[in-house]
């Protein structure tokens, strides 16, 4: 056997190659090989494709949703004041003390101190002015006064007007009494809200272009209008005084309805 021609086998390597990449035919992912024939489907789908109307103008409207429900938590604001002639410190130790005693009732009645919480703390000078004739004349130091302001939130409703005894017998005054929701139903109702609101503005929308002979296109625009949550104030401040400074504590306190209400403003498109 002669010696191999190694560039001849290369060459004849090079050749084949070329001619079977000339054979290659490269598909589409749309285009498939049928009977001969090449099916460009893209194409085809474009053609038998279904133009929607363009819009050609577009309709505002204002969705609105009330709910009322009632209230899940009370909160008694509560004032311990204290009026000392010469010190401070003394007017500070006095109001602490009925802040135990009140703590204390409190507990008994199975108010938890986590349910009880300060909102303001002042020691102050206080001046009273003295008159003469009907007229002012000066301007008189009375001593240090003390004013812790305090809120007992609560769930059950029942013993509202025991909180308040208790409250009026260590000493505290009643200021106002709150009905409200609690942080988790307000957040489930605004959203129930605020859900309603917007199924009822694309309701007027499709009411108004039905009676117009028009056809209700995609959303252009949307926002949140207004969201409204009012607590309910059961009594103004002073309605536990009398004329004489004696508390007068309720026999029952009976809650009302509350109200969330929310708004949504939607464009929609006119088809």
């Amino acid at each position: 056997m002669g010696k191999l021609n190694w560039t001849a086998v290369l060459v004849a390597c090079v050749f084949m190659i070329s001619v079977m990449a000339s054979m290659v035919v490269v598909i589409k992912p749309d285009t498939v090989k049928a009977s001969g024939y090449l099916v460009d489907f893209e194409e085809e789908n474009q053609e038998n494709k279904i133009e929607e109307p363009k819009p050609h103008g577009t309709i505002s409207v204002t969705g609105s949703a009330i709910i009322e429900c009632e209230p899940d938590t009370l909160v008694i604001f509560l004032r311990i004041t204290y009026l000392h002639p010469v010190s401070a410190t003394k007017a500070v130790e006095e109001v602490a003390k009925i802040l135990d005693n009140l703590l204390s009732s409190l507990q008994k009645l199975g108010v938890s101190k986590d349910d009880v919480a300060t909102t303001s703390y002042n020691i102050e000078k206080r001046y009273e002015w003295e008159y003469e004739n009907g007229y002012k004349e000066k301007r008189v130091f009375k001593g240090y006064e003390v004013i812790n302001k305090i809120k007992v939130s609560i769930k059950d409703f029942d013993k509202g007007g025991k909180v308040i005894d208790a409250a009026v017998n260590a000493g505290v005054l009643v200021d106002s009494i709150k009905f409200e929701l609690s942080r988790v139903k307000r957040d489930e109702l605004k959203h129930q809200a605020i859900e309603m609101a917007a199924k009822d503005a694309k309701l007027k929308a499709e009411t108004i272009t039905v009676a117009l002979g028009e056809k209700l296109g995609h959303v252009k625009s949307v926002n949140l209008g207004n969201y409204v949550y009012r607590p309910y104030m059961y009594w103004e401040k002073g309605r536990f005084a009398d004329e004489t400074g004696e508390s007068v504590p309720p026999t029952t306190i009976l809650p009302g309805d509350l109200t969330v209400s929310a708004t949504v403003n939607v464009v929609f498109d006119i088809l």
